[in-house]
């Protein structure tokens, strides 16, 4: 995961945005001393909102383990 700052991404974004795409890593972009946003593609987004649902629900996790234990 890469690191910069806002100046830096106002200065070069094109860049810095490239590289997300490319690489499909977050980057995190410090806006102060305790602020920071994160850059990442709609697919690794997408990703994970879909692991967080699926682990957010018990009934959903259960089932999700027994197919690794089958497949394993």
């Amino acid at each position: 995961m890469q690191v910069t700052t806002f100046s830096n991404i106002t200065k070069d974004s094109k860049k810095y945005l490239e590289q997300v795409v490319i690489t499909k890593e977050a980057l995190v972009v410090e806006v102060g001393n305790e602020d920071s946003l994160i850059i990442l593609t709609l697919d690794e987004y997408n990703s994970l909102c879909a692991s967080s649902y699926e682990n957010s629900n018990e009934i959903t996790t259960k089932r999700l383990k027994s197919s690794i234990e089958k497949i394993n």
